[in-house]
């Protein structure tokens, strides 16, 4: 999971070197696990280990909270894990590479770095009952910015970027408590709706003084808990472990102290 994870950084990464064709090519465009792939670049040596990563976007892209722009903006480019190769011929400014494994299918163009070994994220068990609603314990807070693939509402297993890094002292191996509130600026833009078109009954003798600003004194609820894989100065990704219903981009989380799960 973690070499398939992606990242967000304000910081590029060089696109000198990429994935020119395949064995098969131009027949084949995508390729995959112990497909032959020819790259382009230099200092190539055999026996290397590369990755392949590609600088990407979403095409389908909507603001799903009020100031995601703003914080996708700040966090940086967003870079997918597509898998790792081994450097198998090299000739000149080309080589031959054997993918080893793939998150998902490579295409021409995409990104070749050297491999970088990355720190394993200790899974915690969960011997414990999750509670539903807890006190929030004033620790390092964020929020969910964007998941990998793009999707809005996550279940366990799946990655998502995150607006605070190891500058804020987040690291692998922490793990999240995700949350949602009621006020507002915390629901999705159906769920605004719904809060401002509040229905009462008929036979109510007199409409309850429901002020919708009244929401933000709710109790936060907890949706599920998430480990942070990676981390970069200012952003970090993670994996949701545990939820009980849906998690979205635009919820909180909060860094559980190491005891949270005793």
């Amino acid at each position: 999971d973690v070499y398939c994870a992606g990242w967000m950084s304000p910081q590029d990464i060089s696109n000198n070197s990429y994935v020119l064709a395949g064995e098969q090519s131009p027949n084949t465009a995508r390729f995959v696990k112990n497909d032959s792939i020819f790259l382009t670049g230099s200092g190539w040596q055999e026996g290397q280990k590369v990755s392949m990563v590609r600088r990407s976007k979403d095409p389908n892209y909507y603001t799903i909270y009020e100031g995601q722009s703003a914080e996708i903006k700040k966090a940086g480019l967003l870079f997918f894990d597509l898998g790792q190769a081994t450097v198998t011929f090299a000739q000149g400014n080309t080589a031959v590479a054997h993918v080893d494994f793939s998150c998902e299918a490579i295409v021409p163009g995409d990104i070749v770095v050297p491999f970088q070994e990355r720190p394993l994220a200790a899974f915690r068990p969960r011997p414990y009952n999750f509670q539903h609603f807890v006190a929030l314990k004033g620790t390092t807070k964020g929020r969910i910015i964007m998941s990998k693939d793009f999707d809005i509402y996550l279940g366990e297993g799946k990655k998502f970027y995150v607006n605070i890094g190891s500058s804020q002292g987040l690291k692998s191996g922490d793990y999240l408590r995700i949350y949602r509130g009621y006020a507002v600026n915390d629901l999705d833009p159906s769920d605004q709706g719904s809060l401002q078109n509040l229905t009462y009954e008929d036979d109510q003798f007199k409409e309850p003084p429901t002020n919708p600003k009244r929401f933000g004194e709710i109790p936060k609820r907890s949706l599920g808990e998430a480990v942070v894989l990676t981390t970069t100065p200012t952003t970090a990704t993670a994996m949701i472990t545990y939820t009980i219903e849906d998690v979205q981009i635009g919820d909180h989380f909060e860094v559980m102290p190491p005891e949270a799960g005793d």
